[in-house]
């Protein structure tokens, strides 16, 4: 009863977490779609890499590019950095991972996918 009560606990405390997440990323996509262009470059630049050696790393204009974005302009993301494509799905793809692997563990899915996987090795 008493392993049984903290599971269930522990299960409303991912839900939260998942929940506070997913309202800080909208958060970030919502002030980033309101900033203006001119505040944002503005902004000194925070890269390490730049600073010390005054080259550009691979994630240099990232924000500027995810800034354009969000305001549909592709083609001036790509000319800011062209990488832009590959952090958007990847980040997308971590975050499905993460919801998706919250929901699947109440429902105990990848414990019976894994096990029809396991028994199909076996019978060959």
């Amino acid at each position: 009863m008493a392993d049984e009560m903290s599971l269930k606990i522990k299960k409303d405390h991912t839900n939260v977490i998942t929940i506070c997440i997913f309202c800080v990323l909208l958060g970030v996509c919502l002030f980033f779609y309101l900033i203006s262009w001119e505040k944002l470059i503005s902004f000194p630049s925070i890269c390490i890499w730049k600073n010390i050696f005054g080259h550009e790393c691979l994630a240099c204009g990232s924000i500027r590019a995810f800034w354009l974005l969000l305001h549909l302009k592709f083609v001036g993301a790509f000319k800011i950095n062209p990488l832009i494509y590959l952090y958007i799905p990847l980040i997308i793809l971590i975050i499905y991972k993460y919801i998706i692997r919250q929901f699947r563990i109440k429902t105990g899915f990848e414990y019976q996918a894994a096990a029809k996987i396991f028994s199909k090795i076996k019978h060959k």
